[in-house]
């Protein structure tokens, strides 16, 4: 059976190149049958391979692997190989660049570990060691799809790293509209809203993560229905802020900020018959305002003047949706 992410693959290459030709790959490993894709598709349609000094390439800005925590650790096994063979075997994905301000002559789409094992090796112990690359010229939602492709089964891209570039991407390539960014890479419209809702956590919870690599889908998942509450969101948003450098796992900081939502969440409950009020600058009362399991029932005073009830329902919708 031909692999989803195999078929787009060849789908979008082949577009990218004006031809169609296409000629199904069909490997028992998701690794091997990317890479045996990439090299039957350069046999069948003359796609050109170069070795370039990696120092003329540099990231596609838009990437979706954070290239600053590449090392020797994350890149052992390419380090390895390509140091038995003596060269880089599977070429990376490049774009060429026009009279880039910064001097380079092509960009990377697929291949950040291999440019950054190329780029180590020729610093620490080939002087001569060329970077391998196929020249694509590709549209920016074309080079998208590849490098999700490329990457969407890697465990070393964190879910919120990708969450913020299917975000960009989504707005930028697709208007908004998640079901034909799930239709065009093949993936599930579920998993896709729930990594995409996950990109809209409050940035004091971001700020909050002792590791960012740690934050994934369940997290949102056990944070979201505490978020959709206002008076709940307001309290975790500032236990976030109280946690931030006084956890050390991300698991730890979850597990806190969902017991301030469940609390907030809680006294809500046992206090149906609470009563709030909101007062005009002279102390008189404009509104009274009682919290029910889901609503709010608001009563308005009599003789206040209407700027004195806008005032004070400005004042109840700060207070419970952020809003000025």
């Amino acid at each position: 059976m031909v692999n989803k992410n195999d078929a787009l693959f060849s789908d979008i290459s082949t577009k990218a190149k004006g031809s169609d030709k296409t000629k199904p790959i069909s490997k028992p490993n998701f690794l091997g049958n990317r890479m045996d894709g990439l090299d039957d598709q350069k046999a069948t349609e003359m796609v050109p391979t170069i070795r370039v000094d990696p120092s003329r390439c540099r990231m596609w800005e838009k990437h979706n692997r954070n290239y600053a925590l590449l090392n020797e650790l994350s890149c052992a096994d390419l380090i390895e190989g390509f140091s038995a063979q003596g060269k880089q075997e599977f070429p990376a994905i490049v774009r060429r660049l026009n009279n880039d301000p910064e001097g380079y002559d092509f960009e990377v789409i697929c291949g950040a570990r291999r440019h950054w094992t190329a780029t180590y090796l020729k610093n620490n112990k080939w002087p001569d060691f060329q970077f391998l690359i196929e020249v694509r010229n590709l549209t920016d939602e074309q080079a998208f799809c590849l490098a999700d492709i490329e990457n969407r089964d890697r465990l070393d891209i964190c879910a919120y790293e990708r969450a913020l570039d299917y975000q960009d991407a989504v707005k930028n390539y697709y208007d908004n509209n998640i079901t034909q960014m799930a239709k065009r890479l093949e993936c599930d419209r579920t998993w896709l809203s729930r990594l995409l809702k996950l990109a809209k956590l409050p940035e004091t919870i971001i700020n909050a993560c002792p590791d960012i690599t740690q934050l994934n889908v369940e997290h949102y998942k056990k944070l979201s229905k505490y978020l959709d509450d206002a008076l709940a969101k307001k309290r975790i948003v500032k236990k976030a802020s109280e946690l931030k450098g006084e956890v050390d796992t991300t698991q730890e900081l979850v597990k806190q900020l969902v017991a301030a939502g469940l609390n907030q969440v809680s006294n809500q409950t046992q206090s149906i018959d609470s009563e709030n009020i909101i007062t005009t600058g002279n102390g008189d009362h404009a509104i009274k305002w009682k919290s029910k399991k889901s609503s709010y029932a608001l009563d308005v005073a009599k003789g206040c003047s209407k700027a004195d009830i806008n005032a004070a329902f400005k004042q109840f919708m700060s207070d419970h949706w952020g809003q000025e």
